[in-house]
């Protein structure tokens, strides 16, 4: 094995264990959820090139909708500033700066999860005349 598999298997077990842990510890469905968010984010925080921002929040479109909640949003933090920043620190960022979301979910419910896809989609899917359609839109992960 050379360097680069045995590092990202290394970060594989750890972020296992990691999250494994969290889910040992509370049988709360919203603290084991939030638990395994600040793990991926740290983490993609530590390894993405520092220009990405990784926060939960919200995207938004030029006509002023808002997408649903999203657990984690990594977006280019230099392409457009943040339309709003709330005290838990999450934010409202432009859908045009937006690279992928990730859903967390502890309980996978496939109704729940096409909800939330489709009101992602529905407001990603908004930007400008010019960069609409499916083949354009942004990452949408379900962990």
């Amino acid at each position: 094995m050379n360097f680069w598999e045995e590092h990202f298997s290394r970060l594989q077990n750890s972020l296992v264990a990691q999250i494994e842990r969290t889910r040992g510890v509370s049988r709360h469905p919203i603290i084991k959820g939030t638990s395994i968010e600040v793990v991926l984010r740290r983490t993609l925080t530590e390894y993405l090139p520092r220009f990405f921002s990784v926060r939960p929040g919200q995207i938004a479109n030029n006509r002023g909708e808002l997408s649903p909640q999203q657990d984690i949003i990594v977006y280019d933090g230099n392409a457009f500033p943040h339309l709003g920043v709330n005290e838990d620190s999450s934010v409202i960022v432009y859908c045009e700066a937006v690279l992928a979301t990730i859903e967390c979910k502890t309980f996978w419910k496939q109704e729940d999860v096409e909800k939330h896809f489709t009101g992602t989609v529905a407001v990603a899917d908004k930007w400008h005349p010019n960069l609409s359609g499916r083949k354009l839109l942004c990452g949408y992960f379900v962990l």
